[in-house]
């Protein structure tokens, strides 16, 4: 599998878990700079997803994961539709990868 295509699976498959309208609205907002409200990722876990994004996704002759947002919509997910166990599961799952 490319990575590229693993990304977009791993895309589709977060998409999957909130609905289509909230999908178009956490980019949406992406796209606007606009911060999530609270509870998004630690400075430390965003340079992780970005570092994770950008290595599936490196920049090439097109763009990187980090250059469309790939960091900032997981941000916003991250903090506005995941539970509170989604969110500590994720949490757990980050601070098990050695940077």
């Amino acid at each position: 599998m490319e990575r590229r295509d693993l990304l977009r699976t791993l895309a589709s498959a977060t998409a999957l878990t909130i609905l289509p309208h909230q999908t178009l609205e956490a980019w949406s907002r992406v796209a606007s700079g606009v911060p999530p409200t609270s509870g998004g990722l630690t400075d430390a876990h965003m340079l992780l997803v970005r570092a994770i994004a950008d290595t599936i996704i490196p920049r090439t002759e097109t763009p990187g994961a980090t250059d469309v947002g790939v960091h900032r919509f997981v941000d916003v997910v991250f903090a506005e539709y995941l539970t509170d166990e989604e969110r500590a599961r994720a949490v757990a799952g980050l601070d098990a990868h050695d940077v």
